[in-house]
């Protein structure tokens, strides 16, 4: 009998290349000099420093911009539970509870300081931070070239793309007018547009979801006294966070399935079953997200696509919670004749003076909203074929990376390698370009983890 025994080298000193130094770049490089077992540089690359260790959803100092998890929930992977409430607490924020939900720019903090500390510390791993744009990722035989918009060059073994959460893709054509009157913002996470505004004036939001209500606590907080239309294909609005008694889960049987079908029947049974022993519906769905990789891995294809053209907004407004004082805002904000929900999605944009008019399709026909602003908050952008990042366009180009039939993100293996045309694979990427592979990674606990199984990884040449 033979064995076949695969060796798996150490570089003497290994260059990796980090493209993006928000939070999932930052993890990879963190979780790697936390360790410092093998030699290796990281090039970390990072346009905009003020993103650094922070990324754009915990660089954001206003306040009302609060986490969409409590406190004591927010963590890391293989780091101490509760570790960032009790930062909070020995950084003179002891005026917060375990089950507030704060701030977004001290998760931000709290993140620096463990980067910053680990960079100090690390003997065998070195981090040059380089404050450019990565413009092109090239192979050269066994390695890659990265190219900086300033003309640098660097050569690495492997990069990691840490891009974060691409901006929505305008889902229409944008006439000459409408640029012209400039009344339309694509980037949702901008709000320089605020200063744009004039008082009473009507901003709609294209979306119904955490992104949305971001924008609309600014504006319904706003001295303007703007008021908000909001719209999107099934007008869903997060369901809020609740408390709960944790449940121990007992004969937890919902495992894997081809079919959609009958992984939503053992999901139903078993919470039918539970309800009246105290199961909230909450901690369901935060234990089923814990096993959504193998979950999603084990539907056939068909079953995928059931699933994302009928249940992923539902899937998406249970998991993805709002606290409930956003909620109660947007409820009184209701009441007051300042903000409505709308179902449909945009038919035609056109100028109309100094203002905008929007034409919505929906079930019951087509119907016309007049703006004086409009915005596009429709999250993250899930198709990759319609970028317009130059430098995905370029690795789309060349079969680098090559998008997935679901239309989710990219085809990955399973330690996050792009899978591409001529077949080496030493590209790797994490969080919301691998939701085609496992479905739930765009949270901070999710890239913590891929970050970790990645950062041990990156050292092995095999």
């Amino acid at each position: 009998m033979f064995f076949v025994i695969r060796i798996f080298h150490v570089y003497d000193t290994m260059n990796i290349a980090i493209i993006g130094g928000g939070l999932s770049g930052t993890l990879v490089a963190y979780y790697m000099l936390l360790a410092d077992r093998h030699p290796a540089t990281l090039y970390l690359f990072e346009r905009e420093q003020r993103q650094l260790a922070r990324g754009i959803a915990y660089r954001d100092s206003n306040e009302r911009h609060v986490l969409n998890v409590p406190a004591s929930a927010m963590n890391l992977y293989n780091l101490p539970s509760g570790d960032f409430y009790h930062w909070l607490q020995k950084n003179t924020h002891t005026d917060f509870s375990p089950a507030d939900f704060v701030p977004r720019n001290l998760f931000g903090s709290y993140l620096k300081e463990l980067f910053e500390r680990q960079v100090s510390k690390a003997k065998a791993v070195k981090i040059k931070i380089i404050a450019d744009e990565v413009v092109d990722l090239e192979k050269t035989g066994n390695l890659l070239r990265v190219s900086t918009k300033s003309g640098g060059s660097y050569s690495v073994a492997k990069a990691v793309l840490a891009n974060g959460i691409l901006p929505p893709a305008d889902t229409f054509q944008l006439t000459s007018d409408v640029v012209r009157l400039g009344h339309y913002q694509a980037n949702p996470w901008n709000y320089r547009y605020l200063n744009k505004l004039s008082v009473n004036q009507h901003v709609t939001l294209i979306g119904s979801g955490l992104t949305m209500l971001d924008h609309a606590v600014e504006l319904l907080n706003d001295k303007g006294n703007f008021s908000v239309t909001a719209f999107s294909r099934r007008g869903l609005l997060p369901l809020p966070h609740g408390s709960y008694a944790a449940y121990n889960f007992p004969d937890y049987n919902i495992s894997a399935t081809e079919d959609i079908g009958k992984l939503l029947a053992n999901i139903r049974r078993y919470y039918r079953i539970h309800q009246k022993n105290g199961l909230d519906w909450r901690d369901l769905i935060d234990r089923i997200r814990a096993h959504a990789p193998e979950l999603w891995k084990g539907l056939n294809e068909t079953s995928k696509k059931r699933f994302i053209r009928h249940l992923k907004p539902y899937w998406e407004i249970h998991r993805h919670r709002a606290p409930k004082n956003v909620l109660e805002l947007i409820d009184r904000a209701t009441r007051e004749g300042r903000f409505k929900l709308l179902k449909g999605s945009i038919q035609r944009v056109e100028a109309k003076g100094h203002q905008l008019s929007v034409q919505l399709a929906s079930n019951s026909g087509v119907s016309t909203l007049i703006t004086d602003y409009l915005l596009n908050s429709s999250g993250l952008q899930q198709d990759i074929a319609l970028t317009s990042d130059p430098l995905l366009q370029k690795l789309l180009e060349r079969q680098y990376m090559i998008p997935d039939h679901t239309r989710l993100g990219i085809q990955t293996d399973d330690s996050g390698a792009l899978i591409s045309a001529e077949g080496k694979r030493n590209i790797f990427t994490l969080g919301a370009l691998r939701r085609a592979s496992e479905f739930e990674c765009t949270a901070a606990k999710e890239i913590s983890r891929q970050a970790f199984l990645l950062s041990e990884l990156l050292v092995l040449n095999n």
